[in-house]
């Protein structure tokens, strides 16, 4: 946020919305044009231009649709606006007290929001101890941009814990479904390995007839599946064990081949 940003959102504090208000930038500089660009931005209800330079201030005018004031006629100008900034390069004082309070009284003392973005000043600071006048120099929105931006870095390490955490729930969470994958492809080859093994190892075995190797088989299979699926279940309804899943790779490796990996 800058300079004049952070101008306009506390001229916002002051009025709310700008859209049925007014406003006067004096000058035509490049601090000039940011203003008047976040007034816009601000649907300001009536944009005044002027600058000593008329030319350039009719260019303003019709870039930002705005109207333009006669330079120096300060009686009929500053008694329209809700907003004034004034950024232009004077040695001396622009708005004098005495200036300011005799268009305060034409204005029936209504609220006025004060930017003073001159290098040097261009308003007296006595302008800003009037009722009713709200000034702000280059100095202070200068200290309200430093303050925003040491807010925003301040929260910086929290935005990043935040993220730690939540890919670290992520990388969690797909382990935890890569190991489903890996417990569900694991029984399988199990399975086809306990089909196997009772063939080779009952083969021998004349005392069992085709029912008992039809139970032991089944038994098998049921010792399977409290192996495996006990644990899948878990992974499913346990958060706490899905955070210390991180890789399945090593799982994987251990009880796959090559040839048996998803």
């Amino acid at each position: 946020m800058g300079v004049a940003s952070a101008g306009m959102r506390l001229a916002e504090r002051i009025f709310g919305k700008l859209n049925d208000r007014s406003a006067l930038v004096l000058g035509a500089g490049t601090i000039s044009e940011q203003v008047v660009s976040q007034l816009r931005d601000r649907n300001i209800g009536h944009l005044y231009l002027s600058n000593r330079s008329r030319g350039k201030a009719e260019e303003f005018a019709k870039l930002y649709n705005g109207k333009v004031l006669e330079w120096g006629q300060w009686d009929a100008a500053l008694k329209l606006p809700d907003v004034i900034v004034s950024a232009v390069g004077v040695q001396d004082a622009l708005l004098t007290k005495a200036l300011m309070e005799k268009a305060m009284a034409s204005r029936g003392n209504r609220a006025l929001f004060l930017m003073d973005l001159g290098l040097p000043r261009n308003v007296d600071p006595a302008v800003g101890k009037l009722y009713n006048v709200f000034l702000y120099t280059m100095d202070d929105l200068s200290e309200i941009v430093q303050q925003n931006r040491d807010a925003r870095e301040s929260e910086v390490p929290r935005a990043e814990a935040l993220v730690e955490e939540q890919v670290g729930k992520f990388i969690s969470w797909q382990a935890s479904v890569e190991l489903l994958g890996v417990l569900d492809t694991l029984r399988g080859s199990l399975k086809e390995k306990r089909a196997a093994f009772l063939t080779e190892k009952l083969n021998g075995l004349q005392r069992f007839n085709a029912e008992d190797r039809k139970q032991i088989g089944q038994m098998m299979d049921e010792l399977i599946d409290r192996l495996l699926i006990a644990p899948a279940e878990r992974l499913r309804t346990e958060k706490e064990l899905r955070k210390k899943i991180q890789s399945v790779e090593a799982i994987r490796a251990l009880y796959l081949s090559e040839r048996e990996k998803p």
